[in-house]
C-alpha cells in the first residue's frame, strides 16, 4: 500500500515518459546504423550471422 505522503504521479506523466524513451532509443538506433551503412565490415558481420540463422529449407531455396 502506498503511503498518503508519496506522490502520485498521472497516467499521462508516465506515458510520456515512455514516449519520450522511445524516442531517444529510436533516434539512437537510426544513428547507429547510420554509422555503420557503408561498412564492408560489418556487412561481411551481418552476412555471416544470418547464415547462421537460417533454415535448411531457407538455405536450399536460396541454392546455397
Amino acid at each position: 500500500m502506498r503511503s498518503s505522503s508519496a506522490p502520485r504521479r498521472s497516467r499521462s506523466s508516465r506515458s510520456h515518459r515512455g514516449a519520450s524513451y522511445l524516442v531517444k532509443y529510436a533516434l539512437q538506433l537510426r544513428n547507429y546504423f547510420q554509422a555503420v551503412q557503408g561498412s564492408r565490415t560489418y556487412r561481411t558481420c551481418v552476412v555471416a550471422a544470418s547464415t547462421d540463422y537460417r533454415t535448411a529449407i531457407e538455405l536450399a531455396s536460396l541454392g546455397v
